[in-house]
Formats: C-alpha cells, structure tokens, sequence
C-alpha cells in the first residue's frame, strides 16, 4: 500500500509539473482549495452528528407491541438491546475511524499512527462526554478541535499528503490491539454516561436542559 502511494504521488507531482508556470501553482491551489473545501464539509456534518447526546435518533421504540404489558416490556427491552448494544458500538467505530482517517492525512509525518490514535480517541471521548452536559458545549469542542487542527497543519508542505495517508493506513492492521482498547473505552464511557443519565432519571432529579437557548 505504501508503494502505491508513493506512485501516485509521484504521478500527481508530475501531473502538476506537465502545466507550466503559472498554471502548475493554479492548478496546485485548486486540489488545495479543494481538499480543505471537502475536509471542512466532513467536519460540519461530523460535528453535528457526534456532538448529540442521542446519536442513534431512530426511536425505535415506536416499534414496540403494544397492548399486554409483558410484551411491550419484551419488544422494548429487544429494541433498546439492538439500538445500544448493536448499532451504537457500529456508530461509535465508524465515527472513531473516520475521524481517524482525516487526522493521519492531516497531522504531520513525526507523529507516529498508534498516537495519532490516541488523538483520536481522546477526542471523541471527549465530545461524547461534554455531549451529556450541553449539546451546544459538544458542539464547540466538535467543531474547534479538527479546525484547529487544520490551521495548525496549513502551514506545512505535507499537507494532505496522499503518500504519507497511505503509508499510515498501511499500519492500520498491526495496531488493532491498540485500537480495540481504545474503541472499548469509548464505548464504556458512553455507557456509563447513558447509566448515569437513566439513574438521575429514577430518582427523580430533573435533567439539566441538554440544548442551550439561543
């Protein structure tokens, strides 16, 4: 993978050296604009879904029989098993991965993967976190942290190097000890948050507003 890498970005260097100058540093603005154009459009829709306190809004338990009380309790309790305990991990992954997926195209190459990982996890867990205390305090900290990020990483040369995203996705496989620990701690935060919330609820102290007014 890393070899294929290293081949397209030659071929892309090239293809920008066949215009001539001007044209090769109008035609390097363009996949520059370009680039951060598309990580800024992921990061908007990104932050939006990751920084609800209820990312899996799909109600399902609307689907829940109704009439005996013992079924509706059994179709609840199915429902709630498969939206928290099966699409929630499933969400929780694809969120952790794609977010990995744009910090190793982003942060720069002495930065090793298995810490950029680390990153990773760190913040997610810590927007999951905030998410249960003010959506709108989630939402800051989902939107500052990879714009940030980006601000920082503009100034360098390697800058969404497809070679350097390629030779970290290469060493994917042998970090999935490690990206296992920290998909598992993220999941039992978001449990643990979920559980806390449910025993707030049963003893009957009112849940702080979760959206703040405008």
């Amino acid at each position: 993978m890393a070899e294929g890498a290293s081949s397209f970005g030659i071929m892309f260097n090239s293809l920008i050296n066949v215009f001539p100058y001007p044209l090769n540093k109008f035609f390097y603005l363009l996949t520059l604009v370009l680039l951060i154009f598309v990580y800024c459009f992921l990061i908007w829709e990104f932050y939006r879904f990751i920084s609800k306190r209820d990312i899996l809004d799909f109600n399902l338990d609307k689907y829940t029989l109704s009439g005996s009380s013992f079924f509706a309790k059994i179709s609840g309790g199915f429902f709630y098993f498969l939206e928290f305990l099966f699409l929630l991990p499933m969400m929780i992954l694809i969120s952790f991965a794609f977010f990995s997926f744009l910090l190793i195209g982003l942060i720069e190459t002495s930065i090793s993967v298995s810490h950029i990982l680390l990153i990773s996890a760190t913040i997610i867990s810590v927007i999951r976190l905030s998410a249960y205390y003010s959506e709108s305090f989630s939402q800051e900290i989902a939107k500052l942290l990879p714009l940030t990020l980006l601000a920082v990483a503009i100034t360098r040369s390697d800058l969404f190097d497809i070679t350097k995203l390629f030779s970290g996705l290469s060493q994917i496989p042998s970090l999935m000890g490690e990206i296992s620990i920290y998909f598992l701690f993220i999941f039992l935060l978001e449990f643990l948050l979920r559980l806390s919330e449910l025993f707030f609820s049963v003893i009957g102290i009112k849940e702080k507003d979760n959206k703040d007014e405008d």
